[in-house]
């Protein structure tokens, strides 16, 4: 008896807990309606293949809305440009790349000094607008040129069972290839 008179001050009843998870949960719906609302078809906007993220202003015009500023507004572009950037895919992994950038990725063909082309574009910008492809964006591909070709750190991967006479040891250096990004060419 003397420890269901000690129960904690405050109880979270289950009303009050369901009430609580269906206020969140409509209030999360409401967000993610908004927020697709806010997608509109390539051919609608940019005549591409892709999907084109704008914000909805007050008037139900679709624009992009940066620091207080509309779109088409005087002084927009000039103050809230963003630099250009694309989404790659290569070696299974996935890269966000702009133009200048040298990055590690999986062993390319080709020698030091010529050039590439990734054609696996999954997003792409052009600093006012964000064209995402569905998986990826047709004619988009991002222009590289191969540094260098280098390997990895050596990893070792080492097996044991304890009182077994069980022990496995191998070494591995990942094959790499060093790119720098030369251009961005959008679908």
């Amino acid at each position: 008896m003397q420890c269901l008179e000690r129960r904690p001050y405050f109880h979270h009843p289950p009303v009050l807990i369901t009430g609580l998870w269906l206020l969140f949960t409509a209030h999360a719906a409401l967000r993610r309606a908004s927020f697709r609302n806010c997608w509109a078809k390539g051919s609608e906007i940019d005549g591409g293949s892709g999907m084109v993220y704008k914000a909805p202003n007050s008037e139900g015009k679709r624009s992009v809305r940066r620091r207080g500023k509309v779109a088409g507004q005087a002084g927009w572009r000039s103050r809230c440009r963003m630099d250009a950037y694309a989404v790659v895919e290569t070696g299974g992994k996935q890269y966000r790349v702009k133009q200048g950038d040298t990055l590690t990725v999986e062993r390319l063909s080709g020698e030091a000094g010529t050039s590439v082309r990734l054609d696996r574009v999954l997003a792409c910008s052009d600093g006012t607008r964000l064209i995402v492809g569905r998986p990826w964006i047709g004619g988009a591909a991002v222009e590289a040129e191969i540094v260098e070709h280098l390997r990895g750190p050596k990893l070792i991967a080492y097996r044991k069972k304890r009182r077994k006479g069980y022990e496995r040891k191998k070494g591995h250096r990942q094959e790499l290839t060093r790119i720098r990004v030369n251009a961005i060419a959008a679908g």
